[in-house]
């Protein structure tokens, strides 16, 4: 009896591609996150829902497919949920990485008031953040917390320093900074 050469079965093509982008799109994030690539938006907490309104059907589908006309076995789904679960972690750096890359708008430059200055400390984390209490360049009335630098943080002498900004619309609507200085006034003065 000739049973002929023994087939491999085909593996589907919506596998491989959903493979693909459930490695890459965690190690794109987290290379994003480690080098500082990203200038997070300023409105940051409205960015991250926007971010996961994103990310989450995108991983579902991806997730989904790589199952079409493929064997599901525990292997696959234990594969299939840390990618998912990885690409959900770094999805808000690699969207706000493409909120900059494809932000086509002009540049605005405001001088804005320093109020206060805060720091944050995460146990986890092995580095500081640095925040300037601003008020806001759309309404005087209220301020806004901006991430900042540690060289720009340590020169802040006193309430009511200047500093410039050069803010960007976002390809998605979220406002990003791209450059903090201090003001040429602030500048002349000693600093």
């Amino acid at each position: 009896m000739n049973k002929g050469i023994p087939r491999r079965k085909q593996k589907s093509h919506f596998f491989n591609n959903a493979v693909f982008i459930l490695i890459i799109w965690p190690i794109i994030g987290i290379y994003l996150m480690v080098k500082g690539k990203v200038m997070a938006p300023v409105e940051l907490k409205s960015f991250i829902t926007f971010s996961f309104m994103i990310t989450i059907p995108t991983f579902l589908i991806l997730f989904f497919l790589s199952f079409y006309k493929s064997r599901m076995n525990r292997n696959r789904i234990g594969f299939g949920i840390v990618m998912a679960f990885l690409c959900l972690i770094t999805g808000v750096p690699v969207v706000s990485f493409l909120n900059q890359h494809w932000d086509a708008s002009s540049v605005r430059v405001h001088d804005v008031q320093v109020l206060d200055k805060e720091e944050l400390s995460r146990y986890w984390v092995r580095h500081n953040s640095y925040f300037f209490v601003v008020r806001s360049w759309e309404d005087p009335e209220t301020t806004k917390r901006i991430r900042v630098p540690f060289d720009l943080y340590s020169k802040y002498q006193d309430e009511g320093m200047l500093i410039n900004l050069n803010i960007h619309d976002g390809r998605f609507g979220y406002v990003w900074i791209d450059q903090i200085e201090y003001s040429p006034d602030e500048v002349e003065k000693g600093l």
